[in-house]
């Protein structure tokens, strides 16, 4: 603080009266100003204010590392290096593909491409993409199936498939698994192997491959001494269908088969009763 007093000069006053004529004037200046301090709105320099930023970026002007500066990252993309998750940084992708792993919607993603140009070019094949080495192009096959080279595991390779039947190993629902049919007879159950009667059991090999595959090739399924042509269905894969004791073979008749009250020729009740009997054969032992 400065203080400055002024006093009237007696020689240009006649009237001074050192004590009723004295003028004291003051005069007040700050000495002690202080200098403002300037705060930089835009620490890293990339034209988004501080305040804008978003957290942890104010002072990276690409904050995610991608390459791409903070104002020219797309909504969203400031924080993801990798925006659409294609295994392809946003710095290294145009702007039409930083959201879209499958860039020109050919089904083949944007990473698997096989030039760069094919990135927007539905029409780029993929000569040299096919991962399971069936004949078959990845972008051509089923998902499931691009490292799968027998999608449907029948023993036909994918390329040796009609495309309905990629992933039914039995197309034609036959009973007959695709490998087995004749040619011609994949898709038709009324046709080749499917009327074959491979066992000689009076039973085709397609409806004995609906009870169990091994049936097709063994004419006593169950080796109960009847064979499966002779057998009732149901008992195909039981030797004593019953459970009476008393295999199959040895019922008195075919109603006998399924019913554990019915007595086989040559048992006795006893016997019946306590189920001891596995083969009627042993009966006499």
């Amino acid at each position: 603080m400065t203080l400055t007093t002024a006093v009237n000069d007696p020689a240009s006053d006649p009237a001074y009266d050192p004590l009723s004529n004295q003028t004291v004037e003051f005069s007040v200046a700050d000495n002690d100003a202080v200098a403002e301090v300037y705060v930089d709105p835009d620490f890293d320099s990339d034209g988004i204010y501080n305040w804008a930023e978003q957290p942890g970026c104010a002072l990276l002007p690409d904050c995610d590392f991608d390459g791409v500066l903070d104002p020219d990252e797309l909504n969203g993309c400031v924080t993801d290096p990798d925006c659409d998750d294609d295994l392809i940084s946003d710095g290294a992708e145009i702007y039409a593909c930083q959201l879209t792993p499958d860039c020109d919607g050919d089904g083949v993603n944007d990473v698997d491409e096989r030039t760069k140009g094919c990135i927007q070019d539905p029409t780029c094949r993929l000569v040299d993409l096919d991962r399971d080495g069936d004949g078959i192009l990845d972008k051509d096959e089923l998902t499931q199936c691009v490292l799968n080279p027998d999608c449907d595991g029948d023993g036909i390779g994918d390329k040796g498939e009609l495309p309905a039947c990629l992933i039914t190993p039995d197309c034609d629902m036959d009973g007959v698994g695709d490998a087995l049919e004749q040619a011609g007879c994949v898709q038709d159950p009324l046709c080749g192997q499917a009327r074959i009667d491979t066992d000689g059991d009076g039973l085709t090999d397609a409806f004995e491959y609906s009870i169990a595959k091994r049936c097709v090739n063994n004419p006593d399924c169950d080796g109960d001494g009847v064979l499966d042509g002779n057998e009732i269905f149901a008992c195909m894969l039981t030797a004593d269908c019953d459970s009476d004791g008393a295999g199959d073979k040895y019922e008195a008749n075919k109603e006998c088969v399924q019913n554990p009250v019915c007595v086989p020729a040559g048992m006795s009740t006893e016997e019946h009763e306590v189920g001891l009997m596995t083969d009627f054969g042993e009966l006499l032992r």
